[in-house]
């Protein structure tokens, strides 16, 4: 089942088997919360299926209003998984700048400019990035060189 939970900073999203526990560990830690935050919890797979009324996950047709204040939790929570996540973030971050570093290595062996370089030179040219423009120059570039 794919769950979504909704009333932390922002959505989060867990694929469960049935009765599986959800860990909101981070979104908890990420979160205001208050004694009466209210989470939203529905399973899209059931709701795509129009399957709601079957679901093994019979709260995903309410909202659940928290009646425990979390706050002492969530200090508990930052202080022991805090270093942890960080970890994590900082893994991922050197993952993806080595993905990165073998993907411009993989171009120039195919004889191509990294893309990252045609990017410069569209902000060079006042191009500001993220727009249609700004990707059709960097597209354009691709193609005349």
């Amino acid at each position: 089942h794919k769950i979504v939970i909704t009333g932390f900073d922002r959505d989060y999203e867990f694929t469960t088997k049935d009765e599986e526990s959800i860990d909101l560990t981070f979104a908890i830690i990420n979160s205001t919360l208050t004694q009466s935050t209210t989470l939203k919890i529905s399973c899209i797979d059931c709701e795509e299926q129009n399957n709601v009324a079957q679901s093994t996950f019979d709260y995903a047709k309410s909202n659940i209003t928290l009646t425990k204040d979390f706050r002492k939790l969530k200090q508990k929570l930052y202080i022991t998984e805090a270093p942890r996540i960080k970890k994590e973030n900082e893994l991922a971050e050197k993952n993806n700048e080595q993905q990165k570093l073998k993907q411009k290595t993989e171009r120039k062996k195919q004889g191509g400019i990294p893309l990252d370089e045609y990017e410069n030179e569209c902000l060079a040219l006042d191009f500001k990035k993220g727009t249609k423009d700004f990707g059709e120059c960097v597209l354009k570039l691709n193609e005349i060189k």
